[in-house]
């Protein structure tokens, strides 16, 4: 297993930031899935590394691993900051697949924060990711800025636009990738997941939705992304 920690200098947010990649010995790098693997709010690169296995079951399933920094901008285009959406969605991949040569399949996956951003990213390219992992996420991006109304949520952005409310998106994308949803019946987010899951199932969406005991913990997230590469790359 390779791993790089690049210190790469972003023209989207004109500074630095950090990138991990994870690449298995022996894979195919023209057919390896890649998975731009996105962390939460409290979390920077590195944390999925340190708190999962998930370099362990990118290996099993021979899967490429790109993981951003993304501060505590919820995957957006901020008011009063960086564009980390354009960051993400645009230029992180354009440049990974210009450095290292890969041209396998994308697919998305994230937590809390960075399960939203998951979905936010997948719904907002849909002809590019052709899945979607979703874990204990902010699902109702309006409901959640009203109950942290912080200096800090209002500068992330004073007034969500329609490409950053999942229902609306949910509603309007004509295409949805395959999508694969989780949360713990202990979690603080688990009102807001079964909402969306239900709207998911109104608008006839497919995906797969998984619901056990659990909290907001990354042995939930752990377990979670194993049942998502098993979704998505199992024989």
């Amino acid at each position: 297993m390779s791993y790089f920690r690049i210190d790469y200098f972003s023209s989207v947010l004109d500074m630095a930031t950090d990138i991990i990649v994870t690449v298995p010995d022996n894979v195919d790098l023209e057919k390896a899935p890649i998975v731009l693997l996105l962390h939460g709010l409290s979390d920077n690169a590195s944390g999925w590394t340190r708190y999962t296995s998930c370099e362990q079951y990118a290996r099993e399933y021979g899967v490429i691993l790109v993981l951003p920094e993304v501060q505590r901008s919820f995957y957006m285009n901020m008011d009063y900051g960086l564009n980390y959406l354009d960051y993400v969605i645009d230029e992180l991949p354009f440049w990974i697949k210009k450095t290292f040569r890969f041209s396998g399949k994308w697919y998305v996956m994230g937590l809390s924060m960075g399960g939203y951003g998951a979905m936010k990213c997948a719904l907002l390219r849909p002809d590019f990711f052709n899945g979607c992992g979703a874990f204990s996420s902010v699902c109702d991006i309006k409901e959640w800025f009203i109950e942290h109304d912080t200096k800090e949520s209002k500068a992330i952005r004073e007034n969500v636009n329609d490409e950053d409310d999942l229902y609306y998106l949910f509603k309007n994308e004509k295409k949805c990738p395959k999508l694969f949803f989780s949360c713990g019946t202990e979690d603080k987010l688990y009102s807001q997941n079964k909402r969306l899951g239900n709207y998911l199932k109104n608008l006839e969406i497919e995906c797969e939705q998984y619901y056990a005991e659990g909290n907001h913990s990354w042995r939930f997230w752990n377990d979670s992304l194993l049942r998502a590469f098993s979704f998505f790359f199992g024989k």
